[in-house]
């Protein structure tokens, strides 16, 4: 039986390891942290990752 296109991009989705779902919390709140103390011309991503513990 040949795979329609949709249940290959679920079968797909489902792949790799399960989302965390509080990683976007840490991070939001990492950015509005990092935001605050070095303004925007101090803001990027690897600080913020950093300050998320996220990867």
């Amino acid at each position: 039986m040949t795979k329609t296109r949709s249940e290959k991009v679920e079968q797909k989705a489902r792949m790799g390891r399960p989302r965390d779902g509080s990683i976007r919390r840490k991070v939001i709140d990492a950015a509005i942290e990092c935001y605050e103390e070095l303004g925007w011309s101090g803001f990027n991503f690897e600080a913020v990752s950093v300050r998320a513990k996220v990867g």
